[in-house]
């Protein structure tokens, strides 16, 4: 059988080209696709920072070091932006939706709040504006109400505890104690830790849509091995097999031809790989090829024994490459390869997890995540030895009746 595995390869080595020009292709489209969904994730609403202004009597020095104090160094930095403007600045911008928010704060304030008293802000916002509202609530409101206020209250009952007792008044401790409660409202968000969960799988969602359109990748490169496959005349099978080559023999040496054929498309696109890292290694960051192809080979073994199931079952040319190219969107598709897994239902959700495609994103995770999923692994090993164990079937028996 020696001989008919180097015949397979050679007819499968003559589809390389082709097949190469056409993965380009469509690894460029898909490229294309890839940045613009990502530009437009990073360009949404949940991914920018709420823009919000400050306006009325912001002159107080006290003032002006918890605005700088805020901007500076207090975890909302992250989520909100903050501007100091004149009422009718702020009311302008806000009217044509540069701002989401202003906070006016009235004349003598900060006076007010040294001696104990609170004056109300006044906050205005737009009709759209629902989200900054409970942001600003929930991370400057409650700091105020809560924090700050128990904070006052601490500074001012020891002041009167220095009276009370008779003990002479210690400006420096009265500091101290207020420097300390500074130093609890802006490491606050040192009282939790936070967990990135990601889209799924530990992975961002760039990373997440990369793992999702390579196995899409994937799928479509074995359309052009179509021809390869897919046989009407077995004649020669029958003939090999009466000459003491059995059918499964066969089967093997014409799937391993396959499989090495797509294996030299991969290897080929990870040089192109190491090439774009030797011209602009920012591209590539620092994925590194050994995990590139340790977590793409079982994921390519899956999808030649998938090919190689559909293929065996077309009868003809146009149907096999229509099958495999619709099933193979269909499974990306539910399996989130396209997009994110949570847009669909929660059944959906749960039956993607057990689909071959969607344990094959599982497994190019590891790229990122740096951990080998040995539960993809096993699941991909076992769709594959299915998948390989129906086509060779469909194959022997096409033989057998004479392609019927």
């Amino acid at each position: 059988m020696g001989k008919y595995f180097y015949l397979q390869w050679k007819r499968a080595a003559r589809f390389l080209p082709g097949a190469i020009c056409v993965v380009l292709i469509l690894m460029m489209g898909l490229l294309l696709a890839f940045s613009v969904m990502t530009d437009t994730a990073a360009g949404s609403e949940d991914n920018q920072k709420v823009q919000m202004a400050l306006c009325g009597d912001v002159d107080d020095p006290i003032l002006q070091m918890g605005l700088s104090a805020i901007t500076a160094l207090d975890n909302t930095r992250f989520s909100i932006d903050v501007q100091i403007l004149e009422e009718n600045v702020a009311a302008r911008l806000l009217s044509v939706g540069e701002l989401a928010a202003y906070v006016v704060v009235p004349e003598g304030f900060m006076d007010a709040a040294m001696s104990g008293n609170l004056i109300p802000l006044k906050m205005v916002t737009s009709s759209g504006a629902a989200n900054v509202v409970s942001i600003f609530k929930d991370e400057v409101t409650t700091v105020i109400a809560t924090m700050v206020l128990e904070a006052q209250k601490g500074v001012f009952g020891l002041m009167d505890g220095f009276d009370e007792n008779g003990i002479p008044y210690q400006q420096m401790l009265v500091d101290e104690l207020a420097f300390e409660y500074v130093d609890y409202i802006l490491c606050r968000d040192e009282a939790y830790t936070l967990e990135e969960l990601g889209i799924a799988d530990a992975l961002t969602f760039s990373e997440y849509l990369l793992c999702g359109l390579s196995v899409v990748l994937v799928l479509l490169a074995c359309l052009p091995f179509a021809p390869l496959l897919i046989r009407k005349d077995h004649a020669l099978g029958r003939m090999l097999a009466a000459k003491g080559k059995p059918l499964w023999k066969q089967c093997l040496c014409d799937f391993g031809a396959y499989f090495l054929a797509l294996l030299a498309i991969l290897v080929t696109l990870l040089l192109l790989a190491a090439a774009v890292r030797l011209l602009a290694p920012e591209v590539l960051g620092e994925l590194t090829l050994g995990e590139i192809l340790v977590n793409g080979v079982p994921v390519l073994l899956m999808t030649a024994a998938m090919s190689f199931m559909l293929y065996s079952l077309s009868e003809d040319l146009i149907s096999g490459v229509l099958l495999q190219f619709f099933l193979a969107m269909a499974l990306c598709f539910v399996s989130g390869c396209m997009y994110p897994v949570y847009f669909f239902p929660e059944s959906l959700q749960k039956l993607a997890a057990y689909l071959p495609t969607g344990i094959a994103r599982s497994q190019l995770a590891g790229i990122f995540t740096g951990e080998f999923a040995w539960g993809s692994f096993a699941l991909l090993l076992g769709f594959s030895a299915l998948f390989y164990a129906i086509g060779t079937g469909a194959r022997i028996r096409s033989v057998r009746n004479g392609g019927r």
